[in-house]
């Protein structure tokens, strides 16, 4: 990962902080998905 120097500060480019956000909130997405799924197995029983 590279950083970039804006002037005011160290800052991230956005194409690969918009990228690492994406991967992170897909990666949220799953386990959430697969969390409430199992869930509704464990309280339907089966």
């Amino acid at each position: 990962m590279t950083l970039i120097w804006t002037g005011s500060g160290w800052t991230y480019p956005t194409c690969s902080y918009r990228s690492i956000l994406s991967k992170i909130y897909r990666l949220i997405d799953v386990i959430v998905t697969q969390y409430s799924f199992n869930r509704k197995n464990i309280i339907n029983g089966t």
